[in-house]
Protein backbone atom coordinates (compact mmCIF):
# COMPACT_ATOMS: atom_id res chain seq x y z
CA UNK A 1 0.00 0.00 0.00
CA UNK A 2 1.65 3.43 -1.05
CA UNK A 3 1.28 6.42 0.97
CA UNK A 4 -0.52 9.63 -1.51
CA UNK A 5 -0.54 13.03 0.32
CA UNK A 6 -3.78 14.98 0.13
CA UNK A 7 -3.52 17.82 -2.55
CA UNK A 8 -2.86 20.24 0.30
CA UNK A 9 -0.31 18.68 1.97
CA UNK A 10 2.97 19.43 1.42
CA UNK A 11 4.73 16.85 -1.29
CA UNK A 12 1.60 16.13 -3.34
CA UNK A 13 1.90 17.06 -7.08
CA UNK A 14 1.94 20.78 -7.32
CA UNK A 15 2.02 21.50 -3.78
CA UNK A 16 3.64 24.46 -2.48
CA UNK A 17 6.81 23.26 -0.56
CA UNK A 18 7.79 26.41 1.12
CA UNK A 19 8.47 26.35 4.71
CA UNK A 20 5.36 28.70 5.47
CA UNK A 21 3.04 25.79 3.75
CA UNK A 22 4.78 22.67 5.27
CA UNK A 23 4.59 25.47 8.51
CA UNK A 24 0.64 25.76 7.92
CA UNK A 25 0.09 22.03 7.20
CA UNK A 26 1.87 21.13 10.13
CA UNK A 27 -0.47 23.95 12.69
CA UNK A 28 -3.55 22.20 10.99
CA UNK A 29 -2.52 18.45 11.87
CA UNK A 30 -1.66 19.73 15.23
CA UNK A 31 -5.42 21.59 15.70
CA UNK A 32 -6.97 18.22 14.44
CA UNK A 33 -4.69 16.50 17.06
CA UNK A 34 -5.50 18.59 19.44
CA UNK A 35 -8.94 18.54 19.26
CA UNK A 36 -8.75 14.54 19.67
CA UNK A 37 -6.61 14.66 21.99
CA UNK A 38 -8.59 17.29 24.53
CA UNK A 39 -11.39 14.94 26.03
CA UNK A 40 -8.40 12.03 26.76
CA UNK A 41 -5.93 14.37 28.47
CA UNK A 42 -8.55 15.77 30.44
CA UNK A 43 -10.16 12.46 31.64
CA UNK A 44 -6.57 11.44 32.69
CA UNK A 45 -6.27 14.52 34.67
CA UNK A 46 -9.20 13.74 36.45
CA UNK A 47 -7.73 9.99 37.37
CA UNK A 48 -4.35 12.03 38.30
CA UNK A 49 -3.66 13.46 42.33
CA UNK A 50 -0.39 15.01 43.06
CA UNK A 51 -0.54 15.08 46.48
CA UNK A 52 2.63 18.09 47.43
CA UNK A 53 4.32 16.93 50.84
CA UNK A 54 4.58 19.12 53.31
CA UNK A 55 7.71 21.01 54.37
CA UNK A 56 8.28 18.82 57.37
CA UNK A 57 8.15 15.38 55.80
CA UNK A 58 10.52 16.96 53.31
CA UNK A 59 13.23 17.55 55.85
CA UNK A 60 12.31 14.05 57.54
CA UNK A 61 12.78 12.63 54.21
CA UNK A 62 16.04 13.87 53.43
CA UNK A 63 17.37 13.55 57.23
CA UNK A 64 16.41 9.70 56.90
CA UNK A 65 17.96 9.47 53.51
CA UNK A 66 21.37 11.11 55.22
CA UNK A 67 21.17 8.63 57.92
CA UNK A 68 20.33 5.47 55.40
CA UNK A 69 23.19 6.41 53.52
CA UNK A 70 25.59 6.60 56.45
CA UNK A 71 23.97 3.61 58.00
CA UNK A 72 22.97 5.72 61.38
CA UNK A 73 20.32 4.81 64.01
CA UNK A 74 17.73 7.37 64.38
CA UNK A 75 15.09 8.10 67.65
CA UNK A 76 12.14 9.08 66.38
CA UNK A 77 9.14 10.47 68.57
CA UNK A 78 6.52 7.95 66.82
CA UNK A 79 2.67 8.75 67.27
CA UNK A 80 0.69 5.24 67.47
CA UNK A 81 -2.27 6.14 66.21
CA UNK A 82 -4.37 3.01 67.37
CA UNK A 83 -3.43 3.77 70.77
CA UNK A 84 -3.00 7.77 70.47
CA UNK A 85 0.35 7.24 71.90
CA UNK A 86 3.44 9.20 71.16
CA UNK A 87 6.59 7.08 71.66
CA UNK A 88 10.60 7.14 71.74
CA UNK A 89 11.94 4.57 69.50
CA UNK A 90 15.60 3.70 68.41
CA UNK A 91 15.29 2.42 65.41
CA UNK A 92 17.94 1.43 62.23
CA UNK A 93 16.82 2.65 58.89
CA UNK A 94 16.30 -0.34 56.33
CA UNK A 95 14.64 1.37 53.28
CA UNK A 96 12.21 4.41 52.57
CA UNK A 97 9.14 4.08 50.04
CA UNK A 98 6.38 5.72 49.29
CA UNK A 99 2.87 3.94 48.74
CA UNK A 100 -0.54 5.33 48.74
CA UNK A 101 -0.49 8.97 48.75
CA UNK A 102 2.48 9.12 51.94
CA UNK A 103 6.15 7.69 52.88
CA UNK A 104 7.05 5.10 54.74
CA UNK A 105 10.17 4.00 56.95
CA UNK A 106 10.98 0.25 57.12
CA UNK A 107 13.62 0.06 60.04
CA UNK A 108 14.60 -2.18 62.59
CA UNK A 109 12.76 -1.14 66.10
CA UNK A 110 14.92 -2.16 68.59
CA UNK A 111 11.92 -1.09 71.13
CA UNK A 112 10.20 -3.93 69.52
CA UNK A 113 12.94 -5.96 68.36
CA UNK A 114 11.67 -6.59 65.24
CA UNK A 115 11.51 -4.52 61.39
CA UNK A 116 8.54 -1.82 61.52
CA UNK A 117 7.13 0.49 58.95
CA UNK A 118 7.07 3.82 60.09
CA UNK A 119 4.57 6.11 58.43
CA UNK A 120 6.29 9.42 57.96
CA UNK A 121 3.34 11.70 58.84
CA UNK A 122 3.40 10.25 62.10
CA UNK A 123 6.76 10.91 63.27
CA UNK A 124 6.48 13.82 65.46
CA UNK A 125 10.54 14.68 65.73
CA UNK A 126 13.66 12.66 64.68
CA UNK A 127 17.42 12.61 65.35
CA UNK A 128 20.07 11.29 63.62
CA UNK A 129 22.29 9.76 66.35
CA UNK A 130 26.31 9.58 66.28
Amino acid sequence: MSWTPRPDEPGAPGADVSGDARAAHAQRRAERSGRQARPLVDAAGRRIHVQVADEAETDRVVALQRALSTRRRVRLDYLVASRDELTRRDVDPMRLCAQDGHWDLEAFCHRATDVRLFRLDRIEALEVLG
